[in-house]
């Protein structure tokens, strides 16, 4: 079994979910007391967040190429970094290390030409919703694949509810409601399913709360490591 690195705390929230389902996963494959060997290396997300508000992409850019070299040095064999929107400097991290990075973003372009669905509805932050990276991974990897976002009005609303409740373990009811409507609110486009492109909303919203079919990306950026660590 391979050594999987993670670089966490954007946020602590969603990391903490990807080291318990990596576990489940390993676990229920071997069974007993098996679990998977994983370094973590967590920052601190007051650090990384105001580079993002501000897009100093080479200041964040700095902060995650150390936490891969550190991870690398430790005895890593594949990193992983837990948040869609951190992964736009994936490519720049790739540069500075010797082992793979699997980019969030790569592997759901993946999942849906696998999957073969042609249009999706994507929700996450405004960087992700309405920027250009996450799109243009998306037709590079699957150019048959139509990407919808939400309106202005309830993506802003998404992302608020992301970068000031979800990233601090907050839940309330009335903000998980919104994202069931806005998720709801793809149907009416005909999306063959909807991306949950941020980390934290998986354990906001799952499948059965809602009416168009989910693409967890904590599952399916794991499922992929797991298919190369224990390959």
């Amino acid at each position: 079994m391979k050594t999987i690195g993670l670089i966490g705390g954007v946020s602590w929230v969603s990391t903490q979910e990807y080291y318990r389902r990596i576990n489940l996963s390993v676990n229920r494959l071997f069974k007993g007391n098996t679990s998977a060997k994983i370094i973590l290396s967590s920052l601190n997300f007051n650090d990384i967040l105001p580079c993002q508000l501000a897009h100093d992409n080479e200041k964040e850019s700095r902060i995650l190429v150390d936490h891969a070299i550190t991870l690398e040095k430790a005895g890593a064999e594949v990193i992983l970094i837990c948040s869609n929107t951190t992964n736009m400097m994936a490519g720049v991290v790739q540069k500075h290390i010797n082992i793979p990075l699997l980019n969030i973003v790569e592997v759901i372009a993946d999942y849906l030409l696998k999957k073969k669905i042609s249009k999706v509805g994507l929700m996450g932050t405004k960087r992700v919703m309405y920027g250009s990276f996450f799109k243009n991974i998306l037709n590079i990897h699957n150019t048959n694949t139509e990407v919808v976002v939400p309106p202005e009005i309830s993506g802003y609303e998404v992302d608020r509810i992301i970068y000031q409740e979800l990233i601090n373990d907050v839940f309330k009811k009335e903000s998980v409601q919104k994202l069931k409507n806005c998720i709801n609110n793809f149907a009416d486009q005909n999306v063959d399913a909807v991306i949950l492109g941020c980390t934290e909303l998986p354990l906001a919203v799952n499948q059965d709360m809602v009416n168009v079919l989910l693409i967890d990306c904590i599952q399916v950026h794991i499922e992929k490591a797991l298919e190369y660590v224990l390959q």
